[in-house]
C-alpha cells in the first residue's frame, strides 16, 4: 500500500507479499473501514469492495474513489460487483457508505443479490425497495445499525430471496428475511399487478436492465 502524505491518496498495488511466508498474492477484496486518505486508487485485479468499507472514514462522500476493475462499477456513488455463477450473471450491490442514503432506497432492477453489510451503518434509512430480481442476501447483518429503518418493501419475490447467515465462515445457514429482521420492521411484499397505465415488461426488457447495470463490467 503506497501513501502520499501531500495529498492523503492510497494506492492499493495488484499483489502484496506475506512478510511471514513470503507468497504473492493477488488483492481482490477491499474492506478497511478507517483511514484519513482523501484518494483511493484501487487496483484492476478488485472484485469486493464489502459494506464495511469507508464505514468509519471521515466525510466519506467527499473521498475521490479511482476505479480500475472491469468487475466493479459505481453509480450515484453506490458500489455493485458483477460475476458468473454456474453460468449466471450475479449484479451484487456491495456498499452505499460513500453516499449514506436518507428516507427511502430503491434497490435497481436487475440487482440478484445483495453483499455483506451492505448498508451498514445507514442510520437515517427509512425504507429499502428492493426489486423482483434480487434472489440473496449474503449476511444477516446487511442492515446494521440501520437504526431509523422501519419498512422493506418486496416486488413480487415473496418466499424467494435466500438470506445467508455467515457468522459461522464454515457452515452458510439459509434463512427467510422475516427470521433475520428485528420485530419492529415491516415487510411488506408489493402487488405488481398491471394497471391500465402500466405496459407489461417481458423479459427482453427486464433483461435490458440488467445489462444496462453490468455495462462496463467484465464477466469473472
Amino acid at each position: 500500500m503506497l501513501l502520499d502524505e501531500s495529498m492523503k491518496e492510497i494506492v492499493i498495488p495488484e499483489e502484496i507479499t506475506s512478510q511471514e511466508t513470503g507468497k504473492t498474492h493477488k488483492v481482490t477484496t477491499y474492506s478497511i473501514s478507517d483511514g484519513e486518505y482523501k484518494r483511493l486508487s484501487l487496483p484492476k485485479t478488485i472484485k469486493n469492495i464489502y459494506g464495511c468499507a469507508f464505514s468509519e472514514l471521515p466525510n466519506a462522500s467527499a473521498l475521490v474513489l479511482e476505479l480500475n476493475s472491469p468487475h466493479i462499477k459505481m453509480e450515484n456513488k453506490v458500489i455493485y460487483s458483477h460475476r458468473t455463477e454456474n453460468g449466471k450473471d450475479i449484479v451484487e450491490l456491495q456498499n452505499t457508505q460513500l453516499n449514506k442514503p436518507v428516507g427511502k432506497f430503491i434497490v435497481p432492477n436487475g440487482v440478484t443479490s445483495i453483499g455483506k453489510e451492505a448498508f451498514v451503518g445507514c442510520d437515517k434509512l427509512e425504507e429499502i425497495e428492493l426489486p423482483n430480481t434480487l434472489g440473496s442476501i449474503y449476511s444477516i447483518d446487511w442492515i446494521y445499525g440501520c437504526d431509523k429503518l422501519q419498512r422493506i418493501s418486496i416486488h413480487n419475490t415473496k418466499g424467494a430471496i435466500s438470506i445467508f447467515n455467515d457468522e459461522d465462515e464454515l457452515n452458510e445457514v439459509e434463512c427467510t428475511l422475516e427470521e433475520t429482521l428485528p420485530s419492529n420492521i415491516q415487510v411488506v411484499y408489493l402487488d405488481d399487478t398491471l394497471t391500465d397505465k402500466q405496459e407489461p415488461q417481458n423479459s427482453e426488457s427486464q433483461n435490458s436492465q440488467i445489462i444496462k447495470l453490468i455495462v462496463g463490467l467484465v464477466v469473472y
